[in-house]
């Protein structure tokens, strides 16, 4: 059982992995590692972790990535084409983490 749950949370992580590399329209790790400000190891010990850091999420958000698209797969609107363009995309991710934790 043990065996299952890790092959499940490693093909999630997978899945979250190449949401990322679509929306940001790259193909490989080294491009990731551009994209992100970061080097190349940092992303091979997230892939190692199988855990995206917050500061990606940040990265990502202020790039206008939707953070439900990332985690689960929902599209959205591009946050900076949002009502809230004004507001940045971590202001919004905020917001909504604040709404779930109620």
């Amino acid at each position: 059982m043990v065996e299952k749950a890790k092959i499940v949370k490693n093909e999630i992580f997978e899945a979250r992995i190449t949401r990322i590399k679509s929306a940001l329209d790259i193909k490989n790790d080294s491009e990731l590692a551009k994209s992100l400000d970061i080097t190349q190891q940092a992303v091979a010990g997230v892939k190692k972790r199988k855990q995206i850091p917050s500061s990606w999420i940040e990265k990502l958000a202020q790039k206008g990535i939707s953070v439900d698209f990332i985690f689960f797969g929902k599209v959205q609107e591009n946050l900076r084409d949002s009502p809230n363009s004004d507001r940045s995309g971590i202001d919004l991710l905020i917001e909504k983490i604040g709404k779930r934790g109620k």
